[in-house]
């Protein structure tokens, strides 16, 4: 239950952020309460602030409770590693894992880290569309697309299309300006706001693609758009897509639903090379890092959907520390960094993206791995308000 609960809620989130899902008081009904989204939507890059105003907030029955852990969750992610993710993750894990599937991972499954990556760009080299999928609730999901796109850049790749950039911010981020809190709900964690960064550095054109017309089929909107943006207007394109969850499955489902992958691939003429993070992941405890199958090794209907699937165990720990913050404030706080240059008269910090941000219980050490530009911490507690500010000159 709680793991439908959950697929929906971030259906949701991602739609609600788009333009898609109505509010109380768009439908006139105003309530005394606020939701769970009002909170989510109100506190910027205050994640702390967001997730304990989310923990104190009463629920009236079980439903009610699992819709607010499922809210909960991606926020705590922005912060993550930490105990409150770690928590909240332990509770949408399966119990059940197919003998078969396993056994397909062990014998055809590639382990070596390296190995695996040169399998991956070696495979997606010679194609003009590449599909990576997502759970929004793994930040390292983006971390290893991050870590490709210098290798995809090489292969002529030029666009980047992702389900979370709200409308116009594609247009923005080309233009020249800064990630900020409005440019998409799941570009607040601090690893995909990297990604974008990496991706503007290596000269990527950026490409928001979500539907807002209710009165098409999302998917067949979401292709319109994508399609429109890229090979519409430029058929030697080569394109990079991160989507989420589903939406890259290119065989309509045993119900006959058509995800975004199979729309490309019936109505555009489109084959995209797709490479599924998710749903493998209940089997992350067989890699040590990452672990690479191809699709035939699999019988299931939704496995063979999809070209490759990459069991994903990477972590922000993996990549080492040359800054530590000790928590002295008898209190737990939200320590974020940001980038110094992105900081002007037109955005502040208060509306940028931090390039690292954890959640620091009382007398905890934490760690940072930081980049050769100047940045700027900020310390802030669960009401939002900011402890300590200072510059980190690199």
């Amino acid at each position: 239950m709680f793991l439908r609960i959950c697929l929906f809620i971030t259906c949701f989130l991602t739609l609600s952020s788009t333009g898609w899902a109505q509010s109380d008081e768009s439908s006139g009904e105003l309530s005394q309460k606020r939701s769970f989204f009002d909170i989510r939507n109100e506190g910027g890059n205050r994640y702390l602030k967001v997730l304990d105003e989310l923990q104190s907030y009463e629920t009236e029955d079980r439903m009610e409770q699992s819709m607010k852990s499922a809210v909960m969750t991606p926020i705590a992610s922005f912060m993550a590693p930490n105990s409150v993710y770690d928590s909240l993750l332990s509770r949408v894990r399966h119990r059940f894992r197919s003998n078969d599937i396993k056994k397909a991972i062990e014998d055809e499954g590639i382990f070596d880290h390296e190995r695996v990556r040169q399998e991956l760009l070696e495979r997606t080299s010679g194609q003009n569309l590449v599909m990576f999928n997502e759970h929004h609730y793994y930040p390292n999901h983006r971390i290893l697309v991050e870590s490709l796109l210098p290798r995809f850049a090489e292969a002529g790749f030029d666009y980047l299309a992702l389900e979370t950039l709200a409308p116009g911010a594609d247009s923005l981020l080309n233009a020249g300006y800064p990630l900020t809190i409005e440019s998409g709900f799941y570009l607040k964690d601090p690893h995909f706001a990297n990604l974008i960064r990496t991706a503007k550095s290596l000269g990527f054109q950026f490409v928001a693609y979500e539907n807002t017309d209710r009165t098409m089929d999302r998917e067949e909107g979401q292709a319109a758009n994508l399609y429109a943006a890229t090979f519409g207007r430029d058929q030697s394109a080569k394109v990079l897509v991160l989507a989420g969850v589903d939406h890259i499955l290119e065989v309509p489902t045993q119900r006959g639903k058509r995800w975004l992958g199979a729309v490309l691939k019936e109505d555009y003429d489109l084959d995209p090379f797709t490479i599924n993070q998710h749903h493998l992941k209940y089997f992350k405890d067989m890699a040590e890092f990452t672990a690479l199958v191809e699709s035939t090794a699999f019988s299931d209907h939704v496995l063979t959907s999809v070209d490759m699937h990459l069991i994903n165990n990477i972590s922000p720990n993996n990549f080492g520390s040359d800054f530590t913050f000790k928590n002295t404030y008898g209190q737990r706080v939200q320590v974020s960094l940001f980038l110094a240059d992105e900081k002007s008269e037109q955005f502040g910090y208060n509306q940028l993206i931090p390039y690292d941000s954890h959640l620091v219980d009382t007398g905890e050490m934490t760690s940072y791995s930081l980049p050769e530009r100047d940045m700027h911490l900020v310390v802030y507690n669960k009401e939002g308000n900011v402890l300590e500010e200072r510059s980190i000159n690199r």
